[in-house]
C-alpha cells in the first residue's frame, strides 16, 4: 500500500528547518552533538535503516526537547516503516512545538487516514480546510481538493450517510478539480448495474488532470476502497491510452 509521501515527506522537510534559538540555547558541546545526531540519522534515513536512524533522532531530540527538527525526522522514518501510531505521536509533538499550521493539520490527517483512524482524520482535514490559504495558482488548489476528497471517503468509512450524499450534492461539477469526477467514480463503482460506467469516468478524469488523478488513486488505495474494482477501471483505461 502506497502513502501520499511525495506531499508529507516533502513538507515536513520544509518544516524540520533548526529553531535557531532553541539551539542556539544548547552548549557548543550540545550543539555539535545534536548536528552530528540529525546527521546519522539523516544519512541512515536515506540508506533506509530506520531504526539506526530512530535511535539517532530520538537521542537528538531527548537533547534538545523544543527543537523540531528530530520530531519531523522521526515523523518521516515512522511513516517509512508504517508505524502510523508513532508517527502520529511525532507530529503531534511538532503541533505543540509549532502550532497547527495549514500542513502539519494535513499531514496529521494523512497519516491518521493511512492508518485506518478516520474519525480523528476527518477531523484534523476539518481544521486544515478552515485555515487553508487563499489559491492563487492552480497548483495551490490541489492539497485542499485531495483533502476534500479524503475527507468524502472518511465520512463513508463513519457511515455517515446522510453527510456523504450532502457532500456528493454540493460537489460543483463547473469547478475546474478532479474532486467532483472521483466523486462521480466512487458512486459508479458501486453500480453493479453498468460496470463500465466507472471506467468511462476514470479515462475522462485522468484526460483532463493527467497525473494529478494519481493522487487520488493513492487516496483510494491507502483506503482499501473496493481496490479490484478501480484496479480494474485503472488498467482497462491504461490499455485505452496505449491504443491511441
Amino acid at each position: 500500500m502506497k502513502l501520499c509521501n511525495a506531499i508529507i515527506i516533502s513538507t515536513l522537510m520544509v518544516l524540520g528547518v533548526l529553531n535557531a534559538q532553541a539551539f542556539k540555547d544548547l552548549s557548543k558541546v550540545d550543539q555539535n552533538r545534536f548536528s552530528e545526531l540529525i546527521g546519522e540519522g539523516r544519512n541512515a534515513l536515506q540508506k533506509q535503516l530506520y531504526f539506526e536512524a530512530i535511535t539517532s533522532f530520538e537521542e537528538a531530540k531527548d537533547l534538545a526537547p523544543e527543537e523540531g527538527a528530530a520530531y519531523t525526522l522521526l515523523t518521516s522514518a515512522y511513516v517509512d516503516l508504517r508505524f502510523f501510531s508513532k508517527a502520529a505521536e511525532s507530529i503531534e509533538a511538532l503541533i505543540k512545538l509549532k502550532g497547527g499550521s495549514y500542513d502539519l493539520l494535513y499531514n496529521l490527517g494523512e497519516i491518521l487516514f493511512v492508518g485506518g483512524r478516520y474519525k480523528e482524520a476527518l477531523e484534523q482535514f476539518e481544521k486544515a480546510l478552515k485555515i487553508a490559504p487563499k489559491p492563487v495558482y492552480y497548483a495551490d488548489k490541489r492539497l485542499a481538493n485531495l483533502i476534500k476528497f479524503k475527507k468524502l471517503i472518511c465520512l463513508e468509512k463513519l457511515g455517515r450517510t446522510k453527510e456523504v450524499e450532502a457532500y456528493v450534492s454540493s460537489v460543483n461539477e463547473l469547478e475546474d478539480s478532479p474532486v467532483y469526477l472521483m466523486v462521480q467514480f466512487l458512486k459508479a463503482l458501486k453500480d453493479e448495474r453498468d460496470p463500465k460506467k466507472s471506467t468511462d469516468i476514470f479515462v475522462k478524469a485522468s484526460r483532463l488532470y493527467g497525473q494529478e488523478i494519481s493522487l487520488y488513486q493513492d487516496a483510494l488505495n491507502e483506503s482499501g476502497y473496493d481496490k479490484l474494482q478501480w484496479e480494474i477501471a485503472i488498467e482497462d483505461n491504461n490499455k485505452l491510452i496505449k491504443s491511441l
